[in-house]
């Protein structure tokens, strides 16, 4: 119990986890760097990737302090990690990255770059609260993620660079989601004006079902792009 201040990336070793005592165990995010590569806590195991990290972080509220920080959780090249019973609130443009080896293009009309050769497994995020973050979970480059039980708003605006989603993945490829259980809301507009939707992802292999849940305002899902295809499943979506 306690509030902790973060005036530096915290990088959390292979195997070690991280748990806390609800929220009134506050990590507060308190410096600001514009990169997807690090969060306030950060399991980095790039250039590796598909490495077991076989860890979780639980129990913890992480504080962007009204976009005094870019993102609070980033797993880059790690497998097994679960992440659950956390509360993650005002970062500016990510909450929980799960990332692999993709280089997304930020292009648009089939200019998406390439599928990874090495996919991250086993990332799980469940029972967590994700309010505000710009984009709330962010996907890249992961087979068979699991994201259920969870309580994910994003009603705020959002200067530029942050695009203010439940779920964005567009050009990162990933296959398998399941995602489930969940409870998503968004403002009845885009307060940025920008097109309100819940998902935009693109680039997936496959396998990939949302269901039994529920998602206020907005549109739900936008996954039209190039290259959803369903690769070794039965489907794309």
């Amino acid at each position: 119990v306690g509030t902790y201040t973060i005036n530096a990336h915290v990088f959390l070793p292979i195997g070690v986890s991280l748990m806390g005592e609800g929220d009134n165990t506050i990590l507060l995010g308190n410096y600001y760097t514009a990169s997807e590569s690090y969060g306030i806590v950060s399991l980095y195991s790039y250039p590796s990737q598909g490495v077991n990290g076989n860890q979780s972080i639980s129990h913890l509220q992480f504080d962007g302090q009204d976009e005094t920080a870019y993102a609070a959780i980033v797993v880059f090249g790690r497998s097994n990690v679960k992440i659950h019973d956390v509360y993650i609130h005002d970062f500016k443009v990510i909450g929980i990255y799960l990332r692999g080896g993709c280089v997304r293009s930020g292009g648009y009309e089939g200019n998406v770059g390439a599928a990874p050769s090495t996919y991250e497994t086993g990332n799980e995020i469940y029972n967590c609260r994700l309010i505000n973050n710009g984009n709330n979970i962010q996907l890249n480059s992961q087979s068979d993620p699991i994201i259920h039980d969870n309580i994910i708003t994003e009603t705020k605006s959002h200067s530029p660079g942050s695009y203010g989603h439940i779920v964005a993945g567009w050009g990162e490829w990933f296959k398998g989601l399941k995602f489930y259980n969940n409870t998503c809301r968004k403002a009845l507009i885009d307060p940025d004006g920008n097109w309100n939707f819940h998902f935009e992802v693109g680039t997936t292999h496959g396998g990939n079902e949302v269901y039994n849940n529920v998602f206020y305002n907005g549109t739900a899902l936008d996954i039209a792009s190039w290259e959803n295809l369903k690769g070794a499943y039965d489907y794309s979506w």
